[in-house]
């Protein structure tokens, strides 16, 4: 004999489920992966090394790169706020200005931390990202020139947030990435070239400009879209600094709680008439 309350039951259930997640949360936030947006997302550099400042080895576009890239956070309920804490991978793109001097180092050298699991490969230490050039007169070394590729720079954001209308404070963490350089010294007669790991660089941000956080509805549901101005400086040996200026737009579609609550219902509805049928 059919049981009809306990397909009722199965109903119910299903529909009691479904309001529960339609409801908003107060309390919890849920993570997201963002997706960088490489048509928007940039970062300039400047800086220099033993007290001379960069140029770019082709000219300004040498110094400017584009990114692309995940970011993951904990988005709040009101989806005003991500919070960072790590596994974000953005990564500086393939810079299309032409050939950056070194891209083959002549001196044997010991090979450097270049990225997660292991040491860099042969030269090139991965895709050129930035190409720089400094020459003039050093203390003790006389008439120098060097020239620079910031080479497979990837950066994470391990601790912060990015809060609508505020400026973020969030941490920029190298987590792969290498400067190949060569040059010389006292006016061409003494050879220079070194390798150095940009793992390990970081720095906070301290852009004044404000964050924008931003729930948009699209055709295939709802999306929130962090723009988020960078700037920090990291530094190394010799000297070395790199000022690091831009903004990061990354995007993420935002499940909608209507849709996964009119999929209970239908999945309860359906059990109950499988069951309907059983008994």
């Amino acid at each position: 004999m059919k049981n009809p309350f306990s397909s009722l039951n199965l109903i119910a259930g299903s529909i009691a489920v479904a309001a529960t997640m339609c409801l908003p949360s107060s309390s919890q936030a849920a993570t997201f992966t963002y997706i960088v947006d490489p048509t928007q997302s940039h970062l300039t550099m400047s800086g220099g090394v033993f007290g001379l400042s960069y140029s770019g080895q082709n000219g300004a576009s040498s110094l400017f790169d584009t990114l692309s890239g995940t970011i993951i956070g904990n988005l709040d309920p009101t989806g005003t706020q991500l919070t960072f804490g790590g596994g974000s991978a953005i990564t500086a793109g393939l810079n299309s200005t032409p050939f950056f001097l070194p891209n083959v180092h002549p001196f044997p050298l010991t090979p450097v931390p270049y990225g997660p699991g292991g040491f860099s490969p042969p030269t090139p230490y991965g895709i050129n990202n930035y190409g720089v050039h400094a020459a003039g007169l050093v203390s003790g070394y006389g008439a120098c020139l060097v020239n620079g590729s910031y080479q497979g720079l990837v950066l994470d954001l391990p601790t912060g947030t990015a809060q609508n209308g505020l400026a973020s404070s969030a941490n920029l963490y190298f987590t792969a990435g290498a400067i190949e350089s060569i040059g010389s010294a006292a006016g061409g007669t003494i050879p220079l070239g070194d390798i150095s790991s940009m793992i390990g660089n970081n720095g906070n941000n301290v852009s004044p400009s404000l964050v924008s956080m931003v729930l948009s509805a699209g055709i295939t549901g709802t999306y929130s879209t962090m723009t988020l101005p960078v700037q920090f400086q990291t530094t190394g040996g010799n000297g070395r600094t790199e000022n690091w200026v831009g903004q990061i737009v990354a995007i993420a579609q935002i499940p909608e709680p209507s849709a996964v609550a009119l999929a209970l219902v239908g999945l309860g509805l359906y059990a109950a008439r499988a069951r309907a049928r059983r008994v």
